[in-house]
């Protein structure tokens, strides 16, 4: 039996709400964003300028170079998430007008992926020349880093995808017919799938270093004493 008017609307409503997000998941984004830089920063700070004043701090254009590599990836991960995003709306059913032209021509999309390639070694060879330094960069402090870096990129990914939803959702908002656009559009791409679920899989491993390191050095502690 056909549907009225009046719950094809309600559900299209529902897809549209569900499209857009809370405010909450919305600033959560922006604090998870924010905090993984901060973090980056006083990892960055605390191996300038050490607490144990008898370790040698590491030169501070060397956490420049991981703190503008960070900057630069970040940036060039919001392109690239415009670009997948511009290029999955176009081949979805009922695309608005103009959504082939958003998509860009593939000498723009090749560029994008470039761009992106790029601020990863750039970042990749910052990380790798702390290593590289007279005055060696412990474990500990460069688990962290990494770990906050690599959340930083995926939390900036997220966050595009959040800040694109919430602006389609008001594009889509009035467009008949788009209900299952709009929910295609809820899914979102293959990409960003793994995203999520290789974002979640390193927070899980994060957690289980973090628990074996304590436990290690507990039991290296009532070893020595």
């Amino acid at each position: 039996m056909p549907r009225d008017k009046t719950e094809l609307d309600l559900e299209h409503h529902r897809a549209i709400e569900i499209l857009r997000g809370t405010n909450g998941s919305f600033g959560a984004s922006v604090i998870i964003t924010l905090a993984s830089a901060a973090l980056i920063i006083k990892v960055l700070y605390g191996l300038v300028y050490p607490v144990d004043q008898l370790k040698a701090g590491i030169p501070p254009h060397a956490a420049l170079y991981v703190g503008q590599s960070c900057v630069f990836l970040t940036s060039q991960t919001f392109f690239q998430a415009k670009t997948v995003r511009d290029g999955f709306t176009a081949a979805l059913p009922n695309a608005p007008e103009g959504a082939q032209f958003v998509k860009g021509s593939l000498a723009w999309q090749l560029g994008v992926v470039t761009a992106v390639v790029v601020a990863l070694l750039f970042l990749l060879h910052s990380l790798y020349m702390l290593l590289d330094l007279p005055s060696a960069v412990e474990f500990e402090p460069f688990f962290v880093l990494c770990l906050s870096t690599f959340f930083l990129i995926a939390s900036s990914a997220n966050l595009a995808k959040i800040v694109r939803d919430r602006s389609d959702a008001t594009l889509w908002e009035h467009v008949e017919d788009s209900t299952e656009t709009v929910f295609e559009l809820v899914k979102g791409t293959n990409a960003n799938t793994l995203l999520v679920f290789g974002s979640f899989t390193t927070a899980l491993m994060s957690i289980g270093q973090s628990v074996s390191q304590s436990v290690t050095q507990s039991h290296n502690i009532i070893d020595t004493s």
